[in-house]
């Protein structure tokens, strides 16, 4: 009955070992099957090699992998390392809603949540009602950050780190529809280059303390990374990160585009596509992460601060690298209640946030902050080809097993 896939339990001794690369080993003295394992149908055998895709289509049974079980406990490590980075700067560690009325990200990608049985949330009169339980549209969230500003009125530095939903149809190897995210906000931060060494800095120290405390899981999950990408990513994290504003990336794509590379043309005022983002990373970043800086307003959310310095641009970035694309976005939030108000009632929005335009109107302070793309940012640090081979469980389009 002793079969690969089966629950065993090994009574012996723990002894030291003769052999290379193992401290210890076990001299057993009995061993017994707890669970047996049917090899007719289980669907991986031992001293086999599997796709990813292959390996994806059973996920019940993907912890057991070799590589699944070390990217799980890289994730454990990498958590307790954002815990650690955030906590030794006078951070606090809170929780948000999942459940939300907000669309802080105004793009619409939002899945609504009701009830199953309607008519067990309300009267029979409110059966019209867009959502009975909650007498109001209700989402998953799509991002902690403006409970994260009410609260950073409060204890000044806070971050949360948890689940994240878009209704994205996009079928690619960076994007899932449930995801983590790390997210933070700093109450009396008046430069954005203050948010920027604060991602960069908890991106190196991520990295440094997976390598330094994890390096066996870490040849696991490497194993089939291009030659050298470790050493590529921790000479690039050795490094201040490279940073330059949209302006200039505009003309450096549009140099690119001259010389007839295979780039999509484009414009200011347009947003970089990922085969921009891409080419930014690979000839502007020297292969590492590259903060991009000042976006036209017109291409980011309302609550973004806009430049005195540079016309028609945000205070705000995004944080590109290879492999994840977009690993993080961030900006100095809009302080002032009245530019505020005049955006937001432009927008035909103002009554849906009349308490995020209090917080400006009763005690507010200059602040800012970043979410971070936590599987992003593993699939960076590993060259993980597919997101959906960092996240355990993920959901995509047409796609929510378990």
């Amino acid at each position: 009955d002793l079969s690969y896939g089966a629950a065993i339990q090994v009574l012996g001794k723990l002894v030291a070992s003769s052999h290379k690369g193992q401290q210890f080993e076990v001299h057993a003295e009995d061993i017994a099957v707890l669970g047996p394992c049917d090899v007719e149908g289980y669907p991986f055998h031992a001293r086999k090699t599997y796709l990813p895709e292959y390996v994806r289509s059973f996920l019940h049974f993907r912890p057991r992998q070799a590589k699944e079980a070390a990217m799980l406990r890289l994730r454990s490590a990498a958590l307790m390392a954002v815990h650690t980075a955030f906590q030794s700067q006078g951070f606090f560690h809170v929780h948000t809603p999942i459940l939300t009325s907000n669309d802080c990200e105004g793009g619409g990608d939002v899945f609504t949540v009701k009830p199953m049985k309607p008519q067990a949330a309300g009267k029979e009169s409110d059966k019209n009602s867009e959502d009975l339980f909650f007498g109001r549209p209700v989402y998953l969230t799509v991002s902690a950050q403006l409970h994260l500003e009410a609260i950073a009125m409060s204890l000044s530095r806070v971050y949360t780190v948890g689940p994240t939903f878009r209704a994205e149809n996009c079928n690619t190897r960076r994007h899932v529809c449930e995801f983590c995210m790390v997210e933070a906000e700093e109450a009396f931060v008046t430069s954005l280059d203050t948010l920027l060494q604060r991602t960069e800095d908890v991106v190196k120290n991520v990295f440094t303390s997976l390598v330094n405390s994890s390096n066996q899981d870490v040849a696991v999950i490497t194993r089939d990374a291009p030659s050298g990408h470790l050493e590529t990513v921790q000479a690039a994290l050795e490094k201040p990160f490279i940073r330059m504003t949209y302006s200039e990336c505009i003309s450096v794509l549009q140099s690119a585009r001259n010389q007839k590379t295979s780039l999509q043309n484009i414009q200011w005022g347009q947003d970089l596509g990922a085969d921009h983002e891409e080419y930014l990373v690979k000839h502007c970043g020297n292969g590492g992460p590259l903060f991009v800086t000042h976006f036209p307003s017109a291409l980011k959310p309302f609550y973004m601060k806009h430049s005195t310095h540079q016309p028609n641009t945000v205070e705000g970035f995004d944080l590109l690298a290879p492999f994840g694309g977009e690993l993080c976005g961030g900006s100095l939030r809009e302080d002032d209640h009245a530019v505020l108000e005049e955006r937001l009632q432009n927008l035909g929005i103002a009554n849906a946030f009349p308490w995020y335009l209090d917080l400006r109107k009763y005690g507010s302070a200059p602040h800012g902050g970043f979410g971070l793309g936590f599987d992003r940012m593993l699939q960076y640090f590993f060259a993980i080809k597919n997101i959906r081979d960092v996240v355990t469980f993920p959901r995509w389009s047409n796609h929510c097993s378990m």
